[in-house]
């Protein structure tokens, strides 16, 4: 949820940040919930593209991670970043279950970023 800021701001912070990644973030969800408080999520046109997120890693086929649709953690601090000062952003955290055991991970290498 971004708080404080405008619809005009968060389109223009889309903007700069698909700068980076080819132009190939857009809004997966867009909603005004109340004066400045918008419900904004992220993903990728591509999800072979620069900001795609990878699945968990398979443990136990070996299997490599699928590729998302959604953004990773690198194209949404590039879009925090591109917010104006005083914009209040809640975020949810991510744990992820494969079965009944957890895997946790670094959600920066759940993505093919270079940075």
């Amino acid at each position: 949820m971004l708080i404080n800021t405008t619809r005009e701001n968060i389109q223009k912070a889309l903007d700069k940040a698909n700068e980076h990644f080819d132009g190939n973030l857009e809004f997966n969800n867009f909603q005004r919930l109340s004066g400045t408080r918008h419900w904004v999520t992220l993903r990728v046109k591509n999800s072979h593209g620069k900001g795609a997120r990878l699945g968990h890693p398979n443990h136990s086929t070996g299997k490599a991670p699928r590729h998302l649709i959604a953004a990773c953690w690198h194209a949404h601090g590039r879009f925090y970043d591109a917010l104006p000062e005083g914009t209040k952003i809640i975020s949810q955290g991510i744990t992820i279950y494969a079965g009944d055991k957890v895997y946790p991970y670094y959600m920066s290498e759940a993505c093919e970023c270079e940075s």
